[in-house]
């Protein structure tokens, strides 16, 4: 439960201490794995602090799930996966789903197209959030303007 709250605590102040525009933020999956996989980090503690945990944490604007196993029960080396690995991984993809924006990418391609894959879903999140700035400044702008017009004070 202690390493639970480290990892919230340097969330949280990781997203206050950094500037809040268009930079992209990077972060692994280990703070939400306690909630889908608590066994992988030997966590014993109650479910439901681990759910929570989960929930407290701030969520990216963009989620990125490498699958290895889009064709059903395959590992990359062609073997069936092993019923845990499998369960986990539906899990994981359960949880991705629930998410605002995602994107579910195919890892057994060639690693080239995965990351060229994965730049342009990071690309058109960075432009959709680049576009709703500049609409909410613009629209500020567009108010002021007119209230200044309405005010005699355009010049």
């Amino acid at each position: 439960m202690a390493k639970a709250l480290v990892w919230l605590l340097e969330e949280w102040l990781g997203q206050f201490l950094k500037k809040k525009n268009l930079t992209l933020r990077i972060g692994e999956g280990r703070s939400y794995d306690l909630a889908i996989a608590p066994q992988e980090h030997s966590y014993s503690g109650p479910k439901w602090f681990a759910q929570l945990a989960g929930k407290l944490f701030p969520s990216p604007d963009l989620w990125l799930l490498l699958d290895t196993d889009v064709d059903g029960r395959k590992s990359t080396n062609g073997k069936a996966l092993p019923a845990e690995a499998f369960r986990r991984l539906e899990a994981y993809r359960a949880f991705v789903k629930m998410k605002k924006k995602y994107v579910i990418l195919n890892a057994i391609q060639p690693a080239a197209r995965v990351t060229e894959e994965a730049y342009a879903a990071i690309i058109e999140m960075l432009a959709h959030r680049a576009d709703r700035q500049l609409k909410r400044r613009f629209c500020a702008l567009d108010v002021t303007a007119r209230e200044e017009e309405h005010a005699g004070c355009r010049e």
